[in-house]
């Protein structure tokens, strides 16, 4: 069977940018390969220094080269640029870009070990359990697809559901603010700093945001494809995957994390997760990382550094 046969369910997929962060142990044995996706208007290099901190522990454990790779999800960072990703920008095909870079990345060789994803990203992730899982059902080549399903699937603060109420804070009203910018208007990046404040975007997030900015000749543009991240979200929003959550492909075990001072996996979310873990017949846990907002590895990354390496087995 070709490799085109294996991922016809993924054919309208898109290779991805992906930073491939180079192992810096000496063992012979073959790598563990880890892959991490970040969220809404963010970029793989979010989690660059998190990621590097997790290989280095991630290597003491299970003495054996880990190797970190960072995905930029469509029309987000160095992904943004690529013309080769048609819409609709949904969840779907944002999935299928997985498969195919993941599959890419790999080359053949080695299987996933692990697979995070952060608020967005972790929906992604999920997203592309689903896929994975139909292409089982599919009658796909079981070994091939088995290679791409992570040993450890990691969901950050991501909400798995529709979102209802407040579940996804503030992140709508951010978003609608950065699409009305029109940056013509700007020279410096400060400008914009001082824009964003004035339209009530508090600092610390507006600072990220202008990380984003970046210099064309001399005018300012995103990373981010605005447009097409606005699509993602209403996606993200409307897309229930709680289905996949309960019925995983074969060979992986899903980590739910909640950040203590996050509203997203709040009331019956948390409550139905909470009782899935108790009866699940496949390995899911939820986890609480305390002291820690959405953005997670930013307020406590040591706490979730210590939850996912002691999580690994020899």
């Amino acid at each position: 069977m070709t490799r085109r046969r294996v991922f016809l369910a993924a054919e309208r997929g898109a290779r991805l940018a992906c930073e491939s962060l180079p192992s810096t142990s000496s063992a012979a044995q073959e790598a563990s390969y880890w892959f991490f996706t970040h969220g809404i208007l963010g970029s793989a290099r979010n989690w660059k220094s998190f990621a590097k901190k997790f290989a280095e522990r991630a290597e003491a454990k299970l003495h054996k080269p880990v190797v970190c790779k960072l995905i930029d999800i469509r029309c987000h960072g160095a992904s943004s640029a690529s013309t080769a990703m048609d819409g609709p920008h949904n969840m779907a095909n944002a999935a299928r870009d997985f498969v195919w870079t993941i599959d890419a990345e790999l080359g053949g060789k080695g299987r996933v070990d692990g697979l995070v994803g952060h608020s967005l990203g972790g929906k992604v992730v999920l997203r592309y359990l689903q896929e994975l899982k139909g292409m089982e059902q599919g009658k796909e080549a079981v070994d091939s697809v088995s290679r791409l399903v992570p040993r450890s699937t990691w969901i950050l603060d991501s909400l798995p559901t529709t979102a209802r109420g407040g579940l996804v804070g503030d992140t709508e009203a951010i978003i609608a603010q950065v699409a009305q910018v029109d940056l013509s208007g700007f020279a410096k990046q400060s400008e914009v700093l001082k824009h964003l404040e004035a339209k009530g975007i508090a600092t610390p997030i507006a600072m990220w945001l202008c990380s984003s900015l970046v210099k064309e000749g001399e005018a300012l543009d995103w990373k981010f494809d605005i447009a097409g991240c606005r699509e993602l979200f209403q996606s993200f929003k409307e897309e229930d995957l709680m289905p996949v959550v309960r019925d995983p492909p074969r060979g992986t075990s899903l980590h739910f994390v909640k950040a203590e001072r996050s509203s997203r996996l709040e009331r019956e979310v948390g409550e139905e997760l909470r009782a899935l873990c108790e009866n699940s017949v496949h390995p899911l846990k939820l986890h609480v990382l305390e002291n820690a907002g959405h953005w997670l590895h930013v307020d406590n990354p040591k706490g979730l550094l210590d939850m996912m390496a002691g999580s690994l087995k020899p």
